[in-house]
């Protein structure tokens, strides 16, 4: 009989019925986990109404309700975290997953309140990712909180996970990966060219941080230089924060017909969009929040899957293992040299249909080898293993 593991989590239920990036990669490594305990994934549905478990058959169980009253918004995580603790005492689970959304009393109570003999540990995907958090007061409040209470945590957590290179945080040691896809889950990308267009994607919640600014100031650029050219069109997906400004900057560079906003996208519909692009365009502005380090983007591992040639910087942890497949543009705020996307364009002749499916399978290969969830989640599983 396996052991039991609960995956705590904040959101676990899928938005209508489709999971975006960040929930598959919490599914894929609740399933490798599977394969050694006995695993239920704890967080709230996407309405965050109800407070459930996600079986790894992927069925969502309601548990308990939140009270849509004021009580239940103030309260919501102390509400989160009793159940947590509740339900880890009435399985007799030792062994906590946790993806990491700060260090508040109601987190340090129910890591108090599991066994002396618990195994913990807690994901921190970016790190250090201050300047990730809403820059209001309640925002500063919950930073500054969980700068003060941070420290606490080597009292109960074992492993803190990261995509970092620190030795520990906070005085946890650390287990240190990097991002991953289930490549068998990504569909390889169909080949639809266009020799009049070179045909841009990005697909993000769409923050400053994601420096698409810098891809739509260069489009400016050069649409405003004379002579014979390629259209640049430049597919947005998804929502966010952002969207307004980069609108309003695709009408003050003259390049609002080539610069498309697609919305929330998912499934069958994302594919479609994605299907008749060239390149995909990376975080480009990651050094917006301090992190001026290597960073693991997932969706470079997704684009790789997909069999995407990429726009990227340097700072990409995997930008060896991407040699000849990337565009890279520097580390900064400076617009992207359009002419250079040509020129990568006509050197890899992605134009040629059989040329961009040779990338693309390329690419595939790569992700298949390196990026999958079973080679880079292994760390963390061999971790538990160690207990």
């Amino acid at each position: 009989m396996k052991e039991r593991l609960c995956y705590i989590s904040d959101t676990v239920g899928w938005v209508d019925g489709n999971p975006d990036g960040i929930l598959k990669k919490k599914a894929s490594q609740m399933e490798i986990l599977s394969g050694y305990y006995d695993v239920d994934m704890l967080g709230f549905d996407q309405s965050h109404e109800h407070i459930g478990i996600r079986k790894a058959d992927g069925s969502f169980h309601p548990i308990k309700d939140v009270p849509s009253n004021l009580f239940g918004k103030v309260l919501k995580r102390e509400l989160f975290y009793r159940m947590a603790a509740a339900y880890c005492r009435r399985k007799n689970i030792r062994r906590v997953y946790v993806r990491y959304a700060l260090t508040d009393p109601s987190f340090l109570r129910f890591l108090k309140s599991l066994p002396k003999d618990a195994q913990v540990m807690v994901e921190i995907p970016t790190y250090p990712y201050d300047k990730e958090r809403a820059q209001n007061l309640k925002g500063r409040i919950l930073s500054a909180e969980d700068r003060h209470l941070m420290p606490r945590l080597k009292k109960y957590v074992d492993y803190i996970a990261t995509y970092s290179k620190d030795e520990t945080i906070a005085g946890v040691p650390c287990v240190n990966m990097q991002n991953g896809v289930v490549v068998d889950n990504i569909k390889l990308r169909e080949i639809n060219t266009d020799p009049g267009e070179i045909r841009l994607l990005a697909v993000a919640s769409m923050n400053f941080w994601h420096g698409y600014d810098r891809v739509i100031m260069g489009m400016g650029a050069y649409k405003k230089q004379p002579g014979e050219k390629k259209r640049i069109v430049l597919h947005l997906v998804g929502d966010g924060p952002e969207v307004p400004n980069l609108k309003k900057m695709a009408e003050e560079q003259g390049v609002a017909e080539d610069v498309i906003f697609h919305g929330f996208k998912s499934g069958r519909e994302l594919d479609e969009i994605s299907f008749m692009c060239d390149i995909a365009v990376t975080n480009l502005g990651l050094h917006r929040l301090g992190v001026n380090e290597k960073f693991s983007p997932l969706k470079v591992r997704e684009y790789m899957a997909q069999g995407f040639p990429m726009i990227s910087v340097p700072s990409v942890d995997i930008t060896d293992l991407l040699t000849g497949h990337q565009l890279l543009v520097p580390v900064g705020d400076e617009p992207v040299n359009i002419e250079d996307v040509v020129s990568f364009y006509n050197e890899k002749d992605l134009g040629n249909p059989e040329s961009a499916r040779k990338e693309a399978e390329a690419l595939r290969k790569l992700a298949s080898e390196y990026c999958d969830m079973k080679v880079v989640f292994a760390p963390a599983v061999e971790a538990f293993q160690k207990g």
